[in-house]
C-alpha cells in the first residue's frame, strides 16, 4: 500500500492498472490531491472508500481481527495563513464524521 500527497490531479477515480488499484481524489484546480495505490492482494481486501475533496482521502481494509480505517490527509504548513489552516482543520473534521 503507498500513498501519494500533492499529486496534482483533478477529479476523484477508482481504477485498476497492471496488477494495481488506485484511488484519487483532487480538485479541480490541479492542486494538492491525495492518491492510494493498493496491490492485488490488498485491493481484494478493499472495503469502503471515502473520497472527501482535495485533502482527504479515507480507506478501509478489511484485517484480523479488526479491520483498519487509513486515512490520507493534507494540511497547510505554516506558509499558509491562520485562516486557511482554521478552514482545513474544519472541513477534515466534518469529512471524517461517518
Amino acid at each position: 500500500m503507498s500513498w501519494i500527497s500533492e499529486t496534482g490531479w483533478s477529479g476523484e477515480d477508482d481504477y485498476k492498472r497492471y496488477d494495481f488499484r488506485i484511488f484519487h481524489s483532487g480538485g479541480d484546480e490541479n492542486q494538492r490531491g491525495e492518491a492510494v495505490i493498493l496491490d492485488k492482494r490488498n485491493s481484494q481486501l478493499c472495503g469502503k472508500v471515502r473520497f472527501k475533496s482535495d485533502i482527504l482521502l479515507m480507506v478501509k481494509v478489511k484485517g484480523k481481527p479488526v479491520d483498519m480505517c487509513i486515512i490520507q490527509v493534507y494540511m497547510p504548513t505554516m506558509e499558509h495563513s491562520e485562516e486557511e489552516l482554521l478552514m482545513a482543520c474544519v472541513q477534515n473534521r466534518t469529512a471524517l464524521r461517518c
